[in-house]
């Protein structure tokens, strides 16, 4: 799923919606891949790449364990077809890790740490295009915290609510209703402006090559006649 940034930040959500309601990832958006996690749970995350890149996935808050990492082309993760043996029997700690082409990796972190994290791709342009998910940790923990007014004074410079749900819905936190959206899908095949532009494209191209082919096909041994009836230019001073 494309994460969306909402229109309030995840934070200013688990602060204002309050008690149990922090709790639930409806409030946080339909589109921001949000995991809520219970104090000090500990957490193992698998991540499978179905694509051929690399990527360098970066975790805000933890120094997470790095239990598996599969080669280029490992596939998804089966946990039944490694044994114990197999795993580091002390596992070096990152921030960001990279899963490989067409494979897969485990993490593990102690949720331990108050707040709410993004996971997501260290390239930008793919975080950019909402490689992105949204870890709220001890949402509850969270409500003795206290923001900075600067804070509020830089959304409110910018316009950006800092209360409600993801939507900016104050009275009912579950009511989605005016959450950003990610865009529509692609339509599978042609629409009807697509034929209309494919066959004015063609129509184009075929009088470009007539016209490339009509120019290289003049005799280059031919006058331009037009050249001839251009007038003299006479320099000098009239006496």
């Amino acid at each position: 799923m494309t994460y969306v940034q909402p229109k309030v930040p995840s934070l200013y959500t688990a602060l204002s919606v309050g008690g149990a309601n922090a709790t639930s990832p409806i409030v946080y958006g339909s589109h921001t891949n949000t995991h809520v996690f219970k104090h000090n749970d500990v957490i193992e995350l698998i991540l499978n790449n179905g694509d051929d890149g690399r990527h360098p996935f970066h975790l805000h808050g933890h120094n997470f364990q790095v239990v598996h990492r599969s080669d280029e082309n490992g596939g998804i993760y089966i946990p039944d077809d490694l044994a114990a043996s197999e795993f580091p029997s002390v596992p070096m700690r990152r921030d960001t890790v990279f899963v490989e082409g067409n494979g897969n990796f485990v993490i593990r972190f102690r949720a331990d740490n108050p707040g709410v994290w993004l996971f997501h791709c260290h390239i930008e342009w793919h975080m950019d295009q909402g490689l992105v998910a949204t870890f709220v940790e001890a949402p509850e923990a969270l409500q003795s915290l206290k923001v900075p007014d600067s804070h509020f004074e830089a959304c409110r410079a910018a316009g950006r609510p800092t209360a409600g749900n993801a939507a900016g819905n104050t009275k009912d936190v579950f009511d989605l209703k005016g959450e950003n959206k990610p865009p529509g899908r692609l339509p599978e095949g042609f629409t009807a402006k697509g034929y209309v532009a494919l066959f004015f494209s063609t129509v184009s191209a075929l009088l470009g090559m007539a016209v490339i082919t009509w120019y290289g096909l003049i005799d280059p041994n031919v006058k331009d006649v037009s050249a001839e009836h251009q007038p003299l230019i006479n320099n000098e001073d009239d006496e």
